[in-house]
């Protein structure tokens, strides 16, 4: 493995990433839901994205339209931005954690974070990357790393620093979090289908 062109990777993408949307749904996600899963979820999703995109490169925008992304995460995000707002403040009985909502939790924090980061700027980092021969292993190794690290992070900065602040503003912010990602999606969306048939 080319340690120098992991070291890269793995320092470009922790610069890159830092406060990036996937970092701020982990945050959310940890201060309501157990860590582990989460986190579980979080790094999954980053390796998986990650994997693809070292081993597809370029072809990879090509295996599902930017529009069915861009719409199926919009939905995704409202949904849970939506589900959160009206459910902020209520106190969870930490014994109905049980494997069945771990594994919902573990599903949820993974299919955000897919959704987030498929055909993201991450992803077209890690192609440009690999693009030279011998490097798609040590970037993916780098650039995982990079981002497990930024995810481990926002869980424990969801799950401790934010304890003395109101759980009910911290569900709330996450909410609205969600909500504005939901939005940029949509524009994003109606800019794919729309925007170019009217320039």
């Amino acid at each position: 493995m080319q340690h120098s062109t992991a070291i890269a990777a793995f320092g470009l993408l922790l610069v890159a990433e830092f406060g990036d949307k996937s970092q701020w749904m982990a945050l959310a996600l940890a201060q309501r839901h157990r860590p582990l899963p989460v986190l579980a979820g979080a790094l999954v999703a980053f390796a998986v994205l990650n994997g693809l995109a070292v081993t597809f490169g370029n072809a990879l925008a090509q295996l599902v339209p930017q529009a069915v992304v861009l719409f199926l995460a919009g939905g995704l995000f409202l949904v849970v931005g939506v589900s959160a707002w009206r459910n902020a403040g209520q106190v969870e009985d930490a014994s109905t954690d049980t494997n069945a909502s771990a594994r919902w939790v573990w599903l949820l924090a993974f299919a955000l974070i897919f959704a987030a980061e498929f055909g993201d700027k991450t992803q077209f980092t890690m192609v440009a990357l690999s693009a030279q021969p011998g490097a798609a292993w040590a970037v993916f190794v780098g650039g995982t790393a990079a981002l497990w690290v930024l995810a481990l992070l926002a869980v424990v900065v969801g799950k401790t620093a934010l304890r003395r602040v109101p759980r009910v503003r911290v569900q709330r912010v996450g909410a609205f979090v969600f909500m504005v990602f939901a939005a940029i999606s949509f524009s994003r969306l109606v800019w794919v289908t729309v925007g170019p048939a009217t320039s």
